[in-house]
């Protein structure tokens, strides 16, 4: 009698043990992604740092060229421009500094059709989309000349100390209903003021508000941060971050750079 082989029956899954696999896995996601999210915050700041730190070599390195001078003083061709265009040498964009500045090619750029500079850009700054010369970053106009008939000094105008003296800050490219083009050109055959920004540090002693900006919905005319603190660059090329209490009571001093202030405590 041949006896029949006996087969065995794999057994799945029930839905209540499906349901916990799923609860677990939900728990393990929840938990990663914090520590995802920590790990790409600071990837952004490194990210930033880094730019701070080129932007604070060339501005050293354009006053050292040219006697002292700071940004923002610079003319080619009877072309006035930006402060972040003054640096475009330093930060080894030559090729870009000298097709904005030579009229025979036209046009010349303008607002909002500049190339971008990965420089001038933060990753953490969503509003900036990486096109037409959008940047996330700003500078004090204490610390450079601008067309208004003073003219700062490297390191000679900074009586209070180039470590106590902030050049940049972070500010969000778009905040409000307002683009901020920092690489702009002027037209050509037209000289136009340098100061083609009027959003950050509009006064002296203007005080950062914006901390944690996520989206455009923030408030011109001061420094903006996507960080919960605001990242800074300064005159002796050192990067640091400033914290909104910090920035209450110490930015107005850190901004001035002769103004015989001296930091409170918290810096």
């Amino acid at each position: 009698m041949n006896s029949r082989p006996v087969q065995s029956r794999s057994r799945g899954f029930t839905l209540i043990e499906l349901l916990v696999v799923i609860a677990i896995i939900a728990i393990l996601i929840g938990l990663l992604l914090p520590a995802v999210q920590k790990v790409r915050e600071a990837a952004a700041r490194m990210s930033s740092s880094n730019n701070f730190k080129q932007m604070g070599i060339a501005y050293a390195s354009y006053a050292d060229a040219n006697n002292g001078k700071t940004l923002g003083s610079g003319i080619s061709n009877n072309l006035y421009g930006s402060v972040f265009v003054d640096m475009l040498p330093y930060i080894e964009q030559d090729n870009l500094y000298n097709q904005g500045f030579n009229p025979a090619i036209k046009p010349v750029y303008s607002i909002g059709t500049a190339p971008t500079v990965k420089t001038f850009v933060s990753p953490a700054d969503s509003t900036n989309d990486g096109t037409g010369g959008e940047a996330s970053y700003t500078y004090n106009p204490y610390a450079v000349t601008l067309n208004d008939g003073r003219t700062a000094r490297f390191p000679g105008s900074f009586t209070d100390g180039t470590s106590n003296t902030i050049v940049f800050a972070e500010r969000i490219a778009v905040c409000g209903s307002t683009n901020y083009w920092n690489v702009k050109y002027p037209d050509a055959g037209v000289k136009a003021p340098p100061l083609d920004i009027t959003g950050a540090f509009v006064k002296l002693g203007g005080v950062p508000t914006n901390f944690s900006v996520k989206t455009a919905s923030c408030t011109d005319q001061v420094p903006s941060t996507p960080h919960q603190s605001i990242i800074v660059s300064l005159a002796d090329g050192s990067v640091r971050s400033v914290s909104p209490s910090q920035a209450q009571t110490s930015w107005p001093q850190a901004c001035s750079p002769n103004g015989g202030d001296m930091l409170g405590s918290d810096w």
